[in-house]
């Protein structure tokens, strides 16, 4: 096994990488044929609709063991400028290992970006594009072994990660041998360019405030009577299906009426539940 895991998304990726570098030495041995001694390789990737810009896939496209340390410290001058997302919280030294060893993929419309019995080699962020992501929905006694052993289809959800989003903390942080999950591209006329990051140097640079803040709810919920029953597995998948939101005083979190798409758990401080039963007169005003 290769520093990036399983061979097969990183074949595929790398293979891509030599694909699009044989295209353009190939269009530009035609341009020298004819004479034409202008620079641009505008149509070098027409046919696979690729929306990053030229220049970043020029430097994206050499493969990590060819990257000196130019080349890596362009590659930190790049990545703030088109992944903010994923570099603000890194230090100088996790950016530079990043910088090393990520890949850059253009997965076009319809195309498969993992499996759900894929190896767990990749940390995935999303430059250009949509990705859909089906998951299984939580059973509460999952295993982190056998975690979707039975299930079907029908037990699943899919949600879109758009651009500037990032999946898939959850395998790596536990250690699974597999993603447990299936990503594609949904949209049928846009792909998406999507930035790989290997297991180690997501260990390296990402992992540790994540696992903490797992680490931290995942006992939080633990401790409830409700949740002290779940497995530590089904546990650390529902924190990555929150949506975390940090309200100020006197803001009403729900209004009685409102849709019941929701439920609500308290992480930290204190609120008041006031229900209006419609049987009971009004108190008087003062």
């Amino acid at each position: 096994m290769s520093r990036f895991g399983t061979v097969g998304l990183a074949r595929r990726v790398l293979q891509q990488i030599d694909d699009r570098n044989d295209r353009r030495a190939e269009r530009r041995r035609e341009r020298e044929e004819i004479g034409d001694g202008s620079d641009a390789e505008s149509d070098t990737d027409s046919l696979d609709l690729d929306l990053l810009e030229e220049e970043h896939r020029d430097l994206l496209c050499v493969p990590p063991a060819m990257r000196d340390e130019n080349h890596v410290g362009k590659l930190c001058e790049l990545l703030p400028g088109i992944a903010p997302e994923l570099t603000q919280p890194l230090r100088g030294d996790q950016l530079q290992r990043i910088a090393r060893g990520c890949l850059y993929h253009y997965f076009p419309p319809g195309s498969v970006v993992c499996g759900v019995e894929e190896e767990a080699s990749f940390y995935f962020f999303v430059l250009i594009g949509t990705v859909d992501l089906e998951e299984f929905h939580l059973y509460h006694q999952e295993s982190a072994d056998t975690p979707f052993a039975g299930r079907t289809r029908r037990q699943t959800r899919t949600r879109v990660i758009k651009q500037g989003e990032a999946f898939h903390h959850l395998p790596l942080l536990l250690e699974a041998r597999e993603y447990g999950f299936s990503a594609s591209i949904g949209d049928p006329y846009e792909g998406a360019s999507v930035l790989l990051i290997p297991k180690a140097d997501y260990d390296f640079a990402i992992r540790p405030p994540v696992e903490m803040a797992m680490r931290r709810d995942v006992n939080i919920l633990r401790s409830t009577t409700f949740f002290g029953t779940w497995s530590e597995p089904a546990l650390a998948r529902l924190c990555f299906w929150f949506e975390r939101r940090r309200e100020n005083a006197d803001t009403d979190i729900v209004r009685q009426g409102d849709d019941a798409s929701f439920c609500f758990i308290l992480l930290s401080g204190r609120c008041h539940v006031l229900i209006n039963d419609p049987s009971k007169p009004a108190p008087p005003k003062p």
